[in-house]
């Protein structure tokens, strides 16, 4: 059985801290709209919990959109599974203003299809954009934008497949794209800055195959630029060259 057809608009959600729009999963065509979620999550101090979530739901047909959220572990989960029935897809995650996500931003893992994530607007969020993984795709992740991520503005774990990444700006604390395990992921058209991180790179990520070009990036370090599948590039055109990637990147920086 469904929680069908809802529709949560401004007033409905709770505006105190503490405040939550759970409609859970297994649900189709919900409408989650112009609402204020605020949390109790600390962004500064409170990474270790969690039990603080701001817009959860799974399934399909869904629209969330111009909510603010704030101070939560996620501000929005999809929060299904392998198993979540319907299969979590065909939804918007469109015009949303997230603060302070401890964990993610927007969390969209085990969906399946037409996951459309497109300009949002992400401030201090630890992974801006999760899917974790897309079980084919597409995924897309558009025109958003994000402020100070912690640790990656795109999480691709857990052999994610099919997202597609575009026109996306980030500005991050640590290595612009770092981290994921995917396959057949296009990047494009992104402007993507970062610090040396950890590790000191660019770009440091394990995913094939992979398209990625037109796209802004700095130097963050003066060690290799980019670690891909395990191999360390000094340069940008020697990524080019090894890979055939990035023929049309632009060297920018913070100014």
């Amino acid at each position: 059985s469904f929680t069908t057809s809802g529709i949560i608009g401004q007033g409905k959600a709770q505006r105190e801290r503490g405040g939550k729009v759970e409609v859970g999963r297994n649900s189709k065509n919900w409408f989650v709209v112009d609402n204020t979620v605020m949390g109790n999550k600390s962004w500064a101090k409170d990474r270790g919990s969690r039990t603080a979530f701001g817009i959860g739901l799974s399934g399909s047909g869904h629209v969330i959109a111009w909510n603010r959220v704030e101070d939560m572990w996620d501000c929005i989960s999809l929060s299904g599974s392998h198993d979540t029935e319907p299969g979590t897809g065909s939804l918007d995650i469109c015009y949303n203003d997230l603060r302070q996500g401890s964990d993610d931003g927007v969390e969209a893992d085990y969906v399946f299809h037409n996951v459309r994530i497109y300009r949002n607007q992400l401030t201090n969020t630890f992974s801006s954009l999760s899917s974790q993984p897309t079980y084919g795709g597409p995924t897309y992740m558009l025109f958003n934008a994000m402020q100070n991520t912690g640790n990656k503005p795109f999480k691709l774990h857990v052999n994610s497949t099919g997202t597609i990444i575009a026109h996306n700006t980030c500005t991050s604390s640590r290595e612009a794209c770092y981290g994921s395990s995917a396959h057949d992921a296009t990047f494009a058209n992104n402007l993507l800055l970062g610090t040396g991180g950890e590790q000191g790179y660019w770009h440091s990520t394990q995913m094939d195959p992979m398209v990625m070009d037109y796209t802004g990036y700095n130097v963050a370090a003066s060690t290799a630029l980019i670690k891909h599948n395990n191999v360390r590039y000094n340069t940008m055109k020697e990524f080019t060259e090894h890979t055939g990637q990035m023929k049309h990147a632009v060297l920018v920086d913070w100014d």
